[in-house]
Parts: C-alpha cells; sequence; structure tokens
C-alpha cells in the first residue's frame, strides 16, 4: 500500500514499518505483512497525515513559464510543483499546454483514465480560449484554418 501511495520501493516501504515510521489509527505498524481494509484508510508516516488514494486525479491552474515534461529543458517543469510522494505515484499530464500558456491542466496516475481522453481514437474534444495582444485579422483566422507548418509539419 505505501508503495502504491509513491512512499518508495518496495524495499523502502518494508523499512518504513520495520522502524515504525507507519501508524494506522494511533497505532504503530511494524509488520509489512500487516492486513488492511483500504477502504476509508488513514494513516501516518513520520507523524504525518495521509488518506489511501487509489487514484490520484488533480486540476491544476497551470502557471505561465512551466513546460508538461518530467525533464523541462528551458523553464521549470510542472513537475516541480509537486512533492516527492505524488511524483513517487508517477503522474502524468493529461495533454499538454504550451510554457506560455496558462489555464486548466489535469494530471494522474490512472493509465487507463489518460488513455481515454489522449488516445486519438477516443476523439475526446478539447476547447481552447486565446487572448491576443492585437486583434486577430479575418486573414489571420484563414491561414490557421489551413494549417500552420512546425517542424515540416502540418
Amino acid at each position: 500500500m505505501l508503495q502504491s501511495q509513491g512512499f518508495g520501493s518496495r524495499k523502502h516501504c518494508q523499512q518504513l514499518i520495520k522502524n515504525g515510521a507507519v501508524s494506522i489509527q494511533d497505532e504503530v505498524v511494524d509488520n509489512p505483512k500487516y492486513n488492511l481494509d483500504l477502504n476509508h484508510l488513514n494513516f501516518e508516516v513520520y507523524g504525518k497525515s495521509h488518506t489511501y488514494r487509489e487514484k490520484v486525479y488533480i486540476a491544476l491552474n497551470k502557471p505561465q513559464g512551466y513546460e508538461c515534461s518530467h525533464q523541462a529543458t528551458h523553464h521549470f517543469s510542472v513537475f516541480d510543483l509537486f512533492d516527492d510522494i505524488l511524483l513517487n505515484r508517477g503522474i502524468q499530464c493529461v495533454g499538454r499546454l504550451d510554457q506560455d500558456t496558462t489555464g486548466l491542466l489535469l494530471l494522474t496516475d490512472d493509465g487507463q483514465f489518460l488513455q481515454a481522453l489522449t488516445h486519438p481514437k477516443k476523439h475526446v474534444a478539447k476547447v481552447y480560449q486565446m487572448q491576443t495582444a492585437d486583434p486577430v485579422t479575418d486573414e489571420q483566422i484563414q491561414q490557421l484554418e489551413q494549417g500552420v507548418e512546425l517542424r515540416n509539419e502540418k
């Protein structure tokens, strides 16, 4: 259970238990094979309270200047905004927003949910709103409707 919640490798989680760092309902758990009821499970690691969650779903208002990449090259990574426990769960962005774009970004560790929203065969519609510094002309709209070439790809 601890590993699925992002507390580290199985071996590390076993060591947490053996060191007495884990408690459930104010009782220290010292047996790594302790039988758990995961429904509504609250537990503590080093005195900090946590609630068991089978999957994680995050709605982030992505700030400007952050890339949707684990290994950002030119800007901060949105993953810098989360603690190691969430990162260890393997959260991923559901789609991407450019570094200069702000707005709703979903993140999850639920692979099926991620695929259901992002796989091209699923045809999930997305709506984007934008503000421009200058008015957009009809000619610019026509150019966009014809497709924009990025890296020799339309």
